[in-house]
């Protein structure tokens, strides 16, 4: 007996949690979310966009889970070396 589910690669953004749904457009929903099909290319695509702040979620509507699949932070500004004179 084969057990199939039905799962979605997608984007979202870390802060707001919006879904990336397609050029300049983001939805409140994961069933309106753009499939990436596989993790590889949803890393191209944020990689050859320049999204900061943004994961890659595996998707399954059915159950409505997300699994983490990978993370894109920008990184914290670094802290100036300040010299404090006295």
């Amino acid at each position: 007996m084969a057990f199939e589910v039905d799962m979605r690669v997608i984007v979202q953004h870390c802060d707001s949690k919006l879904y990336y749904a397609g050029p300049n457009n983001w939805a409140a929903e994961a069933s309106k979310a753009m499939d990436f099909v596989n993790s590889q290319r949803a890393a191209q695509f944020i990689g050859q966009s320049q999204m900061p702040d943004v994961q890659i979620l595996l998707h399954t509507p059915e159950e409505s889970r997300e699994v983490l699949i990978k993370q894109f932070r920008r990184k914290p500004p670094r802290a100036k070396n300040r010299r404090q004179t006295a």
